[in-house]
This record gives structure tokens, sequence and C-alpha cells, in this order.
């Protein structure tokens, strides 16, 4: 009960740490949409308080620097048909889509 309070206190680093992995591949890659839904699902099963999102994007930018050594890009391509680039992170990939 005390481990949860602490991570759920650190959402966002908990969250960075657990889910989010490094990979050695250019293409793994993943927007800044898909990072907070993905934070927000673990949030969610976890009966966690989520940050809002723009607090958790300051937040997430710091961190994906400082543990996966990801800097933010606005050039993460996705095939949705539209053929635009959005922001993110390269070279990292979720570790669980249930995100217990």
């Amino acid at each position: 009960m005390i481990d949860n309070l602490l991570s759920e206190s650190d959402s966002v680093r908990y969250f960075v740490v657990n889910h989010i992995r490094a990979s050695s591949m250019s293409s793994d890659s993943i927007t800044s949409e898909e990072l907070y839904a993905a934070y927000m699902a673990m949030c969610s099963n976890k009966e966690w308080g989520p940050e809002p999102d723009k607090r958790f994007q300051r937040r997430a930018a710091e961190l994906m620097l400082e543990i996966h050594q990801a800097i933010p890009s606005n050039h993460i391509h996705r095939s949705d048909g539209q053929q635009q680039q959005a922001r993110g992170y390269m070279k990292v990939v979720l570790t669980s889509s249930e995100m217990a």
C-alpha cells in the first residue's frame, strides 16, 4: 500500500520506468498522444489520479531523456493515410498494452 502511494505520487516517473523501454530500432517510436493515452490507461487500471496532459508532457520529456536518452522529435511517422508527422520520441516502445 505504501509503495502504491509512493508510485502514484510520481506516476509519470513510474510509467516511464515501467512501461517504456529503449529500442535500437530506428523505426520504433511513440507519439506524444500515444504516450499520454497509455499513461491514462495505466492510471485508470491502477485507480490513480492522472496528471493533466500539459504537465504530463513536460515531465515525460524530462524523464524520457533522463531514463531512455530519448529526445522529443517532430518527425514521428504513422501510416494512418494522412502522411502527417507528429511529435513524440524515436527508438522507444511501450512494454505493455494492458498498462496494469
